[in-house]
């Protein structure tokens, strides 16, 4: 047990911790019940009253209904209304960015369109447009803070009115504009959504209009200063054609260029007749000469030969028909053949006559060729002079028909701009996908969630305050003498140790006394010991139990301590880090089964690791079948983790571990912030706790216990069994 006077193993500055207080003791749940059951009339009335005043508040309340018209942003325009300039452009301009879709929310949200709502429906003319100022409002404006009442017109009213009662938004990812409006009046709400609706295409069908015809009255003026460029420098075309002499002909050909073209058709042509006859000539006078027959075209083509030939053919047919009956020298043979040679001399004659024709036609000819000739080389000599003045016209006509085709351009706009000057001809970028109809529930108030809500806080503050009456009552006052010091203080807060109760001090046990005395004593410290781990609640989720040197009374107090924290409602786990220690191998458990050393090295998972207790309702990790270092045990990084999850899953983690005073990992341990029991040895001395105390409190360990228990103190085991049981 607990002695007053007992020394604290730490600083000597510090003060002993008092006892603890009744109202620092654990509350009973199930009396608290109890007693707000007993009281329940004074929590269920005040329930009732505030649920019946806030019905009749939220009936007294004005109720709003609220109504909701839908629009849809996209293009209005289609193949058959486009203008003409857009034609080619396809559907990329039907495609509307989210930011433009922001921006006609603005738009709707203007003061402008909500001014046409209220001169559309009339709104300043109905009185709850037209509030009349209060007292502060008119005291306000004669201080000058805000605006006077008479200063602000009827319409100024209506607006404002609109603007509070007016939710205009887009829905996410979407192309769709809701415009909704709440008013006492379903109706009005409405007609007002719609309104708003009606007017905003209005107001892009008159927008587009305006725009339009500014459009058309700009691309007018340019026309009129067009039309009088293209008439200047057509003019100036003429002006510069006539004076150079640069005339077109039919085929948009100068006159120069049509001229040396004929003028080398006909010289190629006199070429050819020339070539053409000379070559006959020399064909005719070479067969002649030869003393052949005449085998060209144009001496056989000729009558008078045909004639001589034909003649030549009868008298050479009698000759041989003669020279059948008659000699050579009969005078009928001769005659024959002087007429046959006097014939060969007229086919001669005429040959050589023509032979002189064609030799004259290609003299003549040639003289045509000469004549063309030396006309072809003069208008090329013109052409050439020319080509400096067709270059300068060309310009001319370039710029002539570049204002030539901005003008019909800028008129082919025109008649569309035209076109579309009425608005009524408009398409607007938006259609209308839902009315606005009248509600049938109002929007506010939600009478049943505001009863509901008033009920149910009415009702959790009559508990509560039951509750702090019950507790009130039953707590002792200061003057009250306590009926037995309480051996265990509650969780303290800060940053440095905090010294907890040293229960049974060195020296405590007397030496003398018989075996019930030191069972009675052992019991005792256990029972003190369980009830500093229960009272500290979730600051005593893990109880890491150690001594200052290896010692079986660690491990014997740690497995008592676990047996006696066992409860149906608390659930306990031992882990078993000492593995050198007997006691805690000597459990009973089979030696192969998984422990902690498998856990730690990830052979073995927690339902393989985690066994029941024989002899109470806890749980336990034995050491397991790894390594026996149990220094290294206590450094592996793993075993943080195992802790952790340990110490969610369970209320109370008891951890058996061997001395951390010089451990590697105890600061990890410690950064857990456990709460520590420090187990010393009866035959022990005080300097000695006071030194272990030290050393853990110098490795970060903020809450440490002391407690004295020997390693052979195993008679609470067997008390321990029989309350499990």
């Amino acid at each position: 047990m607990v002695r007053d006077d007992q020394p604290i193993p730490a600083d000597t500055s510090s003060e002993a911790s008092p006892p603890m207080s009744e109202r620092e003791r654990a509350i009973d749940v199930g009396a608290l019940g109890r007693h707000l059951w007993a009281r329940r009339w004074r929590i269920l009335i005040p329930t009732v009253l505030a649920a019946v005043i806030a019905a009749v508040a939220v009936n007294m309340v004005t109720p709003y209904y609220s109504s909701e018209a839908r629009l849809l942003i996209e293009s209005g325009q289609t193949v058959f209304n486009r203008p003409q300039s857009e034609q080619g452009a396809g559907d990329e301009r039907s495609v509307v960015e989210p930011e433009a879709v922001q921006s006609q929310v603005q738009v709707i949200l203007s003061r402008d369109l909500a001014r046409q709502v209220v001169r559309d429906l009339k709104l300043d003319e109905r009185p709850e447009f037209a509030p009349q100022p209060g007292f502060l409002s008119r005291l306000l404006g004669m201080a000058g803070i805000r605006r006077e009442a008479s200063q602000t017109t009827r319409e100024d009213a209506a607006l404002a009115v609109l603007a509070k009662n007016l939710n205009v938004y887009n829905f996410e990812r979407s192309r769709v504009i809701a415009i909704d409006y709440s008013s006492p009046d379903p109706e009005l709400s409405a007609r007002i959504a719609n309104a708003f609706a009606e007017d905003y295409l209005k107001l892009q069908q008159v927008s587009r209009a305006n725009a339009t015809r500014q459009s058309t009255q700009w691309l007018a003026t340019e026309i009129e200063a067009l039309r009088t460029k293209v008439g200047d420098a057509e003019a100036k075309v003429e002006a510069f054609r006539s004076k150079a002499n640069l005339y077109v002909g039919a085929n948009g050909t100068t006159l120069t260029a049509q001229q040396l073209g004929e003028l080398s058709t006909q010289l190629t042509s006199a070429q050819a007749q020339k070539a053409e006859a000379e070559s006959k000539a020399a064909a005719i006078r070479a067969q002649l000469r030869n003393g052949g027959a005449i085998e060209v075209s144009e001496v056989l083509n000729s009558d008078l030969i045909r004639a001589l030939v034909e003649r030549r053919i009868m008298l050479r047919a009698a000759l041989a028909e003669q020279s059948a009956t008659l000699l050579a020298r009969h005078p009928r043979i001769k005659e024959l053949r002087a007429q046959i040679a006097d014939l060969d001399g007229q086919i001669r004659a005429e040959a050589m006559t023509m032979v002189r024709s064609f030799e004259d036609s290609a003299k003549l000819a040639g003289a045509r060729v000469d004549a063309v000739s030396n006309q072809l080389d003069q208008i090329k000599q013109q052409a050439a002079t020319a080509g400096g003045q067709d270059v300068e016209l060309r310009a001319l006509e370039r710029e002539a028909r570049a204002q030539r085709d901005l003008l019909e351009s800028f008129l082919g706009r025109y008649r569309d701009a035209a076109s579309r000057s009425d608005p009524a001809s408009v398409q607007p970028d938006a259609r209308i996908i839902s009315m606005a109809s009248a509600a049938i529930e109002p929007t506010y108030p939600k009478k049943l969630p505001i009863i509901l809500m008033a009920a149910l806080a009415m009702m959790l503050l009559a508990a509560a305050l039951s509750a702090i009456g019950v507790l009130m009552a039953a707590a002792p006052s200061e003057d009250d003498e306590p009926d037995a010091p309480s051996p265990v203080p509650g969780p303290v807060q800060g940053d440095g140790p905090h010294h907890l109760p040293w229960i049974g001090s060195p020296g405590s046990d007397v030496p003398e006394a018989g075996a019930a005395r030191a069972e009675a004593m052992a019991e005792t410290r256990l029972a003190d010991l369980s009830r500093l781990v229960e009272l500290r609640g979730e600051g005593a989720r893990l109880v890491i139990v150690t001594g200052p040197e290896p010692d079986e009374g660690v491990a014997r107090c740690a497995l008592a301590l676990a047996r006696s924290l066992a409860a149906p409602e608390r659930r306990v786990v031992l882990v078993c880090l000492d593995v050198s220690s007997e006691a805690l191998n000597a459990l009973g458990l089979d030696e192969r089964a998984p422990g902690l050393t498998d856990l730690l090295f990830a052979v073995a998972s927690f339902s393989e690791t985690i066994h029941r207790d024989n002899a109470s309702r806890s749980h336990l990790i034995p050491p397991g079948r790894g390594s026996r270092d149990a220094d290294g045990l206590v450094a592996a990084d793993r075993l943080i983790l195992i802790l952790s999850a340990l110490a969610q899953t369970y209320d109370h983690v008891v951890v058996a571990a061997p001395p951390l005073g010089m451990a590697v990992g105890a600061g990890k341990i410690a950064a857990l912030k456990p709460t520590l029991i420090l187990v010393t040895r009866p035959d022990g001395s005080a300097t000695d706790a006071v030194e272990a105390f030290d050393t853990l409190a110098a490795r970060g360990f903020g809450e440490i216990a002391m407690v004295t228990f020997a390693r052979d103190e195993a008679t609470a085991e067997p008390a321990v069994e029989e309350a499990a049981a």
